[in-house]
């Protein structure tokens, strides 16, 4: 009885937190459906087929305006298109050294993707649109939507209606309708896969109007899951809409936390394969006596062969063709700022070096064929993350999950001090003794942000 009113004074500071945060709804809702005033949003359609930092390529992009609860404009274009291409001479900034780099540099939002911090790509996102004078404008707030989060709305909604292309699109049928549009796209039909997607936005922001309330349910659900797992991504101008989705967790953000960190983030550069890709993760961390850590990370990336045949993103894109298609991967891992590295063993490249949000990143490009499975580990120091409270230490760990991503396989495995005594962890870990030392392990799937606590004594 003790332990469980403990367990529920432990839990009371997050349901006060859920209650506050459930109350401002009606109020957000009023700024974001335009109630009081017109709302124009950017719409980013991201195909996470060929993922890159913040979901998936960015291959069409709309324009919704919203005023009195009433989507009152809707349109959507290639982002290959002129009016996202702003004179050269206004560019914020450049793309860093790591990234991509052509023979003819072009400035387009497409090449702007190697940010890992949404808030940094809606904001250029924001900038392309604005500088090519276009209207309406200006913009409110930008929403990015992923293949996935398509999926997950559909089934929520049941079939929709697309009364231009005379075809009911379902949670079943859509990726396999969507590639063979683009398909026709290759084969002469240019920018008909993006109309089609377009199409099918349009048709599901206005399914809610004549949706049951069983629908509207589960399409609250829906988006709420899909924030979650970073399908779905909304920034906002206004402060507290911003405040309000960071605390839904679909800012996109690069956690701020002060705690020890991993973000692992990749960037499918060569064709759309990344949905055959199988991830894992294992993190591995010392505690030493002084509360310092020694961080070690593995990622390993496995292309089944039987994705070139049976995964059609794959096979719509190289069927006839003479090229073969192959994972080519910029891999990124994000740890604490201040970390000292080590050394980096299975890089196909020398490891690249940035800072970003207050935290460090390391960079390699990785390549992987169809039957093949290739892993890199680092190696790094990072500064003391124990917290004391009394006579117990507390060591917290976020392992961050990229938008677009499915569910890796992560593994974490916490080293005590030598002599330490374990007093909790949460979730509840496995637990064995090698030389003395105290090893927690946690297994589980990413598929949202992952947060780790062990306290010792």
């Amino acid at each position: 009885m003790i332990d469980a009113l403990a367990e529920a004074d432990e839990q009371l500071p997050r349901l006060y937190k859920l209650v506050d945060l459930l109350a401002t709804i009606p109020n957000q809702l009023t700024k974001l459906l335009g109630l009081q005033e017109q709302k124009v949003y950017l719409i980013l359609s991201q195909n996470n087929d060929e993922l890159r930092p913040t979901g998936g390529w960015i291959g069409a992009y709309g324009v919704l305006v919203v005023e009195k609860g009433e989507v009152v404009a809707y349109e959507f274009h290639s982002s290959y298109s002129p009016i996202l291409t702003p004179p050269d001479e206004a560019c914020p900034g450049e793309n860093p050294a790591w990234w991509i780099q052509l023979l003819e540099p072009v400035w387009r939002c497409f090449y702007a993707q190697w940010t890992a911090d949404f808030p940094t790509l809606a904001r250029q996102m924001e900038w392309f649109y604005e500088q090519g004078g276009n209207t309406p404008g200006p913009v409110d707030g930008v929403i990015a939507i992923d293949l996935m989060g398509m999926e997950t709305l559909l089934a929520a909604l049941g079939p929709v209606e697309l009364p231009n292309y005379g075809e009911v699109i379902d949670v079943s049928n859509m990726r396999a309708r969507f590639y063979d549009y683009r398909a026709r796209s290759i084969h002469g039909e240019e920018e008909i896969h993006k109309e089609f997607l377009a199409s099918l936005f349009e048709a599901i922001t206005h399914s809610p109007s004549e949706a049951s309330p069983e629908q509207m349910i589960a399409l609250l659900d829906a988006l709420v899951r899909s924030l979650k797992e970073k399908h779905l991504l909304l920034y906002f101008e206004d402060p507290d809409l911003a405040a309000w989705v960071a605390e839904l967790g679909g800012d996109g953000a690069i956690n701020p936390t002060t705690d020890d960190y991993l973000f692992v983030v990749d960037s499918s550069l060569i064709g759309k394969v990344y949905n055959s890709i199988e991830e894992s993760i294992e993190y591995e961390v010392v505690i030493n006596p002084d509360g310092t850590l020694a961080g070690q990370v593995a990622v390993s990336w496995l292309f089944p062969a039987s994705a070139v045949e049976t995964d059609m993103a794959i096979a719509h894109q190289f069927v006839g063709s003479e090229q073969s298609p192959i994972f080519g991967n910029m891999a990124r891992i994000y740890i604490p700022q201040g970390s000292t590295w080590i050394g980096t063993k299975g890089n196909n490249s020398p490891t690249q070096f940035a800072e970003e949000a207050g935290k460090l990143m390391l960079g390699n490009w990785v390549v992987v064929a169809p039957g093949e499975r290739h892993q890199i580990r680092h190696y790094y120091l990072a500064p003391a993350k124990i917290e004391q409270i009394e006579d117990h230490s507390h060591y917290r760990l976020i392992v961050q999950k990229q938008p677009g991503t499915w569910a890796h396989s992560l593994t974490v495995r916490v080293i005590l001090p030598k002599g330490a005594e374990l007093i909790a962890s949460t979730p509840e870990a496995g637990m064995v003794y090698e030389d003395g030392r105290a090893i927690v392990e946690f297994k589980t799937k990413l598929v949202t942000d992952q947060a780790f606590e062990v306290i010792f004594r």
